[in-house]
């Protein structure tokens, strides 16, 4: 599991299954102006998650800033599969305004609101990806977004926190 963002030690951590959030997040040492309040600290970690712990101000919706790198991540969580889903990877976790995507969100789950609410991507995107998946079925990893037309390594790189493949 990885664990990143508002921490003292970020990395990756070694947890037993049916650990969850808030003892990886226990293990990363959150600083002063860690927001816990965006993560679902209740949440069961999953192989090949990681957590993203946003700072105070960091917001999980498109209205404030998604918490993009630079104003960092959005709500947390986990991500699994993604590896780098937050984290951005699996569970969704945060919290936000009401209907806000919580991410990272699943690709194979998503709806075209919630792929929207992506960096980079817009609605012909979010159809894109929406009927790569119709097509071909379930993403395996998330870095099978780079088969969708119109996403390639600089779009993946800016979406890739943001989402997972449970």
């Amino acid at each position: 599991m990885h664990v990143a963002g508002a921490v003292e030690k970020p990395g990756v951590y070694r947890m037993k299954k049916g650990q969850r959030v808030y003892e990886a997040v226990q293990e990363a040492t959150p600083l002063e102006d860690a927001d816990l309040d965006l993560l679902n600290l209740a949440e069961v970690l999953r192989d090949s998650q990681k957590v993203y712990v946003p700072k105070k101000g960091e917001s999980p919706t498109y209205g404030g800033s998604l918490g993009y790198p630079g104003s960092g991540p959005p709500t947390s969580g986990l991500g699994s599969g993604s590896g780098s889903g937050s984290g951005p990877g699996g569970g969704g976790t945060g919290a936000g305004a009401p209907g806000a995507p919580v991410f990272p969100i699943d690709i194979n789950t998503a709806n075209q609101q919630e792929l929207e609410a992506l960096p980079g991507v817009g609605p012909v995107l979010a159809s894109a990806i929406i009927e790569r998946r119709s097509r071909y079925g379930p993403f395996q990893r998330t870095e099978d977004l780079k088969e969708v037309p119109g996403i390639g390594d600089k779009t993946y790189a800016k979406i890739a926190p943001y989402v997972t493949v449970r």
